[in-house]
């Protein structure tokens, strides 16, 4: 906690103005305030943050977290938007103030059941139709290769199993495109130091205040 050092001169009217600088000082060092920062991730799955997101005030006790994320690029619209959500695995602390986070952030998506997502290619009767298909979900070359690979006119069974298994074999790294930018912001009732010039140039007079974890020159 931050150490104040006052002197005060007798008097009425000197007891009255350590008092209101006492207040004041008091107010300005612990006070609710937010800390925010961003993350940027790509594609699907888990991943843990290596480095600690430094608060940018300490917190004197553990603060909230919220997070929210914008879609940057997403997959195709067979799949649904992603879900994400943005955890703390470990709070870092500098003797009893929060100071910092390490984070985990999950991304999560799936294809949409039927009758709520679009037809894949292969579930159209004909290659023409495939092909607008894959055209319109804006999929890679290298399905709508498969797809030109097939007879024109009606798709047989055989035709139907091989774009079905292509799929399944590229739609996995389709999703690898998906980005999102992960906002977090902490809350909670922060700690922070009161610049050391006073209203008064007087030094006997003016409440000093040090930097966290330091007491003042002469000041035990």
């Amino acid at each position: 906690m931050t150490s104040i050092a006052v002197a005060v001169r007798g008097g009425r009217a000197a007891n009255e103005r350590y008092r209101m600088e006492k207040a004041a000082t008091a107010e300005n060092t612990a006070r609710l305030a937010n800390s925010t920062c961003t993350l940027r991730t790509f594609g699907i799955g888990s991943i843990i943050i290596a480095e600690p997101v430094t608060f940018d005030t300490p917190f004197a006790d553990e603060p909230t977290i919220t997070s929210g994320c914008s879609l940057i690029k997403a997959a195709n619209p067979v799949f649904q938007l992603p879900l994400t959500n943005v955890g703390v695995r470990q709070w870092v602390k500098t003797r009893s103030l929060f100071t910092a986070a390490l984070l985990y952030v999950t991304v999560f998506t799936d294809e949409l059941p039927d009758g709520l997502r679009p037809l894949k290619p292969y579930e159209y009767p004909t290659q023409q139709q495939a092909l607008t298909s894959a055209r319109e979900l804006a999929l890679p070359a290298a399905y709508v290769k498969e797809i030109l690979d097939c007879g024109a006119g009606a798709l047989s069974p055989s035709e139907k199993g091989i774009l079905s298994d292509a799929w399944d074999e590229q739609s996995p790294t389709w999703l690898k495109d998906i980005t999102v930018v992960h906002s977090i912001t902490f809350s909670g009732t922060a700690v922070k130091d009161v610049p050391t010039d006073g209203v008064d140039d007087d030094i006997t007079v003016t409440p000093r205040t040090t930097p966290l974890g330091s007491s003042p020159e002469g000041v035990t």
